[in-house]
């Protein structure tokens, strides 16, 4: 009696279809090379590392995907900041590695009906790119979000620096793996603390 055959899972299924859509947008960038490696440099020259997007380039590479990255953001623009930065380990492996931040999407251009004032924000925005404009006539405390802390070991000049990612609601990635909360010391039990000049 044969095996039944193997079922993909939605892992690998989801898996399966971010690599295809990470091929996509390295064939996109590597098809205008010349033009996205003259964006990538002037803003990393600039201390930049937004790089902007029009929507009109991604109707031009393929029609309908401006209006599908707007509806599914997640499922568009984390593939294509992984292609972008395989692109640039293409062209300059050298900028790549002084990376100081992530490379990320300017997105421009007509959001239709994706274009709202902070009143026209509502449950059915959710989960949608919004372009939202209006007027600030009162704002609250702005704290900086932690993205990642770096603990260095309190005694000791080995110098170890152990990372923690703190991931939220608002992130791209999968929060399973989110650090939580603060680590006090490392695996080996040596109490660590906070470099705050190397955190993000």
């Amino acid at each position: 009696m044969a095996a039944p055959a193997a079922t993909p899972t939605d892992a690998d299924q989801q898996r399966g279809e971010f690599e295809d859509k990470v091929r996509f947008f390295n064939r996109l960038l590597h098809g205008d090379r010349e033009n996205w490696e003259k964006k990538i440099n002037t803003e990393l020259s600039n201390n930049r590392y937004r790089i902007p997007l029009e929507l009109r380039e991604l109707d031009r590479a393929q029609p309908g995907l401006a209006r599908q990255v707007l509806e599914h953001p997640v499922k568009f623009l984390v593939p294509y900041e992984e292609a972008l930065l395989s692109f640039l380990h293409d062209i300059n492996e050298k900028a790549e590695r002084n990376l100081k931040y992530p490379l990320k999407l300017d997105i421009a251009g007509a959001f239709g009906r994706n274009h709202v004032t902070p009143r026209g924000m509502t449950a059915a925005t959710l989960q949608n790119m919004m372009c939202v404009e209006g007027v600030v006539i009162k704002a609250g405390l702005v704290y900086p979000k932690l993205l990642q802390s770096m603990h260095v070991r309190k005694e000791g000049t080995e110098g170890q620096v152990v990372s923690r990612d703190h991931r939220d609601a608002t992130s791209f990635v999968n929060n399973a793996n989110a650090g939580g909360g603060m680590p006090t010391h490392d695996a080996e039990g040596n109490p660590l603390e906070i470099e705050i000049g190397l955190s993000v």
